[in-house]
């Protein structure tokens, strides 16, 4: 079995090749531009366990995998999830969405299950940072 860390070093930086170096076993990406400080760093980090994206490779990994977060509700628990991320209590959301605070509740906590998060303020975070094409995912 092999131990290997792999951490690919290009001067590209789309979707495609990002993901292509993934699947291939890449755990750390970066661009050829960093400086060598970073770069002797990332490797450490790297052998160590860890994974290095370079900012714009973490940009493109966003937008490649924002749908398949929002995909995963339903378009009803997208509706409350979109209301829970402006700052709406049950009440609220159950008013606006003509429904009981019965039927809220049950849709926040599929929403949170889903999400894989414990909170509504993790919820929120989530999507507010998926519509800003950010990082999508609690950092495990």
């Amino acid at each position: 079995m092999c131990d290997s860390r792999v951490l690919a070093l290009t001067s590209f930086v789309d979707n495609e090749l990002v993901q292509r170096a993934l699947d291939a076993g890449a755990v750390s990406y970066l661009l050829k531009n960093v400086d060598s400080k970073h770069l002797a760093e990332a490797v450490r980090m790297t052998a160590a366990g860890g994974s290095v994206f370079a900012p714009e490779a973490t940009r493109v990994l966003a937008g490649y995998q924002r749908p398949d977060i929002l995909d995963q509700l339903t378009r009803r628990e997208r509706d409350v999830a979109k209301l829970v991320a402006d700052g709406r209590t049950n009440a609220d959301i159950a008013h606006t969405l003509n429904v009981s605070i019965f039927t809220v509740k049950n849709h926040v906590s599929q929403v949170l299950t889903k999400l894989d998060v414990k909170s509504r303020t993790e919820a929120a975070s989530m999507i507010l940072r998926s519509a800003a094409g950010e990082d999508l995912g609690p950092s495990r």
